[in-house]
């Protein structure tokens, strides 16, 4: 969908629903359903907020070479502020781990905090970046994210484990 195309169907929709006598209620939804009608957009849209691996899988998955097993290493990072950190700073942290996991073609899995600090997740070997020795991979980009967090004065802990998925 075009942004005339968005506009057109919102202007649609709030003119409606006013002489209805509502505001706004439905116009959201009503547009959403327009968009949603058009499979390329919505394969576009998707696309765009999917991580490389399960864009891979699901046409992988079409097309029959689905079943694989990959060796993959994943890096535990658990962060440790001694102090409550501000949104600068959480921002930095957060740039220089994806930045790190990507440049060493990893994915982060997650990244969220709970009782015992901030801890991400990140997976070396899956495809479509599967490559050579996704271990050593891991190894190179723990370093890294270590060694540039250190700088800010961010204490991290980090564990790798291996294995086939």
């Amino acid at each position: 969908a075009t942004k005339s195309d968005i506009e057109k169907a919102l202007q649609y929709d709030l003119s409606v629903e006013k002489e209805k006598g509502n505001d706004y209620a439905g116009a959201a939804k009503q547009a959403t359903e327009l968009l949603l009608s058009r499979e390329d957009s919505l394969e576009r849209v998707v696309r765009l907020f999917s991580l490389p691996p399960i864009t891979y899988a699901c046409e992988a998955e079409s097309s029959g070479w689905f079943a694989e097993l990959h060796r993959v290493a994943v890096i535990f990072l658990n962060i440790s502020l001694d102090k409550r950190p501000n949104l600068a700073i959480m921002q930095r942290v957060s740039s220089i781990l994806q930045g790190t996991v990507n440049t060493f073609q990893g994915v982060i899995k997650e990244l969220s905090q709970d009782d015992k600090g901030i801890v991400m997740v990140g997976v070396m070997g899956l495809p479509p970046h599967a490559g050579a020795d996704p271990a050593l991979r891991a190894c190179l980009a723990s370093m890294r994210m270590s060694n540039l967090l250190s700088k800010m004065g961010v204490n991290t802990y980090i564990g790798i484990s291996m294995g086939n998925v």
